[in-house]
């Protein structure tokens, strides 16, 4: 075979490559923007590093619905704490948010054991835990309260990216009127006027306990 036949060849398959490599490529974008799509979707279409909205995320799985009679946020062991189920959720769903490059500015919890867990299971930012996003469950007696500073916080969180909070379902569905399974988000976006839209991700559609 010829020297010039043999560089032909080379030349096309090296092309091959090239190509089989670019298709590759775009599979991925593809498959990522779906992933985007199906958590994120209904997110407002503005660069994700201008958007200055705030995450609602309840905590990963944890089993059971009582605390315990002697409930103390120091003690872990007084308290409903991750599955192995729920640190599963936590690690994807933060995977999910850094493979699509959402500029998650500042992540702050409830003070509870299985929110604080969660927020740093997610590995996005260093955790603040926050008395505001505590158990609304478990504080009833304060509720309006605590709500009203629920409220303030995501009205005055201005970025740039993102806020992102984990709380309680009671806490959530008080706010939104939303019910969500375990590490699932709501969008929460402020506008100038103050006005919250809360907007119900498609990964968060199903009622779900307490």
């Amino acid at each position: 075979m010829k020297p010039s036949t043999l560089t032909q060849i080379a030349f096309r398959g090296s092309e091959r490559i090239w190509i089989y490599g670019m298709a590759a490529a775009c599979a991925i974008t593809a498959l990522m923007v779906i992933g985007a799509f199906f958590v994120f979707g209904d997110i407002p279409t503005r660069p994700l590093s201008r958007q200055n909205i705030v995450l609602l995320m309840r905590h990963g799985d944890a089993p059971g619905r009582e605390e315990h009679s002697k409930l103390a946020l120091s003690d872990c062991s007084t308290q409903r704490n991750l599955s192995a189920q729920g640190r599963v959720e936590a690690r994807e769903m933060g995977a999910i948010i850094r493979a699509q490059a959402f500029n998650v500015r500042s992540v702050i919890s409830s003070r509870w054991c299985r929110t604080l867990e969660t927020a740093e299971m997610l590995g996005l930012s260093r955790v603040k835990p926050e008395p505001a996003f505590d158990n609304l469950d478990f504080n009833k007696a304060h509720a309006a309260e605590l709500l009203d500073e629920e409220r303030k916080i995501i009205r005055e969180w201005h970025g740039p990216g993102v806020l992102l909070v984990v709380t309680h379902s009671s806490n959530i569905k008080a706010l939104t009127g939303m019910s969500l399974v375990t590490g699932s988000m709501v969008i929460a976006d402020p506008d100038r006027d103050g006005r919250i839209q809360f907007r119900q991700s498609s990964t968060a559609s199903k009622e779900s306990a307490l």
